[in-house]
């Protein structure tokens, strides 16, 4: 039987990744075109949506008719209610994701809520509080861990190709969120988004850096770069620096001021190095050094460029997610881990404003 699904805002992310994957289709109208996404829709969601929630009642009405959905909410609580629904997806602005994912626990529904997961650590508890005390699932919804050159990449680093991995770097980039969702002003409110482009894409290379590494970071410091324009109140550009637990370091760059958009991970390893870079014609490249004689400094390269994958193995973090409640299995991308990704990014702007490393896990400081 389907998974019975609610949807809880119904903005780009929902219209771009959450719905198509739901609906098993690439395309909707809706989303302004395909998305980039789109090997997220080759595997079969066996879920079936039932109901829309946004405050935003011309916005509910249109996308529902669009889906075909017949019950839509301008409340999501009353959405909530509806005993049928099993499941939810939260694609609502990032300090309410605390909020509706609590109520959404109380009311026994299992829950997928998008990155970052809360704006402060308190919250991010209370969420993973509430899906233990109410035995559903809270799965946080980092979309670059499912895609199948980050999984052909880590089975690289997972086989030992590079051998001990020593530093790691990466960059996110797009041209902020006027472009990725025009009209969103929330994005630009440091209540609303809890900061800008570190906490707002940011999660995404740190937690895929952790994932793919298999290690947990220790230290984090970072400085945050200034507002792009004058209506902005969050950064639009940030560096970080980390220190995992076995001394591995990496930095990473975030940026709402890149044009086009970009997001590569490159490893550096005692072998070889290898470069993930997404939406590259060789989206996974390994180069590695050929010994050319005892003393000499010198060594030529080769270059290996693994086959390449069209599908995530587990099928896309939708699928996943509703293979997870039908197998009753939970999720890896569980709320701790989802806290920890968030922790992270924090701390680079505990480290901005004072100047100091910040050792993990630290406590934030209330504001």
């Amino acid at each position: 039987m389907p998974v019975k699904v609610g949807v809880i805002g119904c903005g780009k992310v929902a219209q771009r990744l959450h719905l198509p994957q739901y609906l098993n289709t690439e395309n909707l109208k809706i989303s302004g075109g395909p998305s980039r996404l789109l090997w997220l829709c080759e595997t079969p969601v066996d879920a079936e949506l039932v109901a829309l929630a946004d405050i935003k009642e011309d916005l509910v009405k249109n996308i529902a008719s669009q889906v075909r959905v017949k019950k839509i909410f301008t409340d999501y609580r009353k959405l909530l209610e509806e005993k049928e629904i099993e499941a939810v997806s939260i694609c609502t602005p990032n300090y309410l994701h605390a909020e509706m994912t609590i109520a959404a626990a109380e009311a026994g529904k299992h829950i997928l809520v998008e990155k970052p997961m809360a704006t402060t650590l308190d919250e991010a508890q209370a969420m993973i509080t509430a899906a233990h005390k109410n035995k559903v699932f809270l799965m946080v919804e980092q979309t670059h861990r499912f895609g199948p050159n980050p999984e052909v990449a880590k089975e690289i680093l997972e086989e030992g190709l590079l051998g001990r991995i020593l530093y790691v770097w990466g960059k996110i980039g797009h041209a902020g969120p006027e472009q990725w969702s025009p009209g969103a002003d929330w994005f630009l409110q440091k209540k609303a988004c809890g900061g800008g482009a570190m906490i707002g894409i940011g999660v995404h290379v740190f937690d895929l850096i952790r994932w793919l590494l298999g290690k947990e970071a220790v230290e984090v410091s970072g400085t945050l770069g200034p507002l792009r324009k004058p209506y902005f109140e969050v950064e639009s550009n940030a560096v970080a620096h980390v220190k995992f637990e076995d001394g591995t370091v990496a930095g990473f760059e975030t940026s709402w001021s890149t044009v086009p958009y970009q997001m590569k991970v490159i490893f550096y390893g005692e072998k070889g190095t290898m470069t993930l870079s997404f939406g590259a014609d060789n989206p996974v490249v390994v180069n590695y050094g050929i010994p050319t004689g005892v003393g000499d400094p010198n060594c030529g390269w080769g270059t290996f460029i693994p086959e390449g994958r069209k599908k995530s193995k587990s099928g896309g973090p939708i699928a996943y997610f509703i293979n997870c409640i039908k197998r009753n299995e939970q999720p890896f991308i569980s709320g701790e881990e989802g806290m920890k990704s968030l922790e992270g990014v924090l701390a680079v702007y505990e480290s901005s404003k004072t100047g100091k490393v910040v050792k993990l896990p630290f406590k934030e400081v209330k504001k």
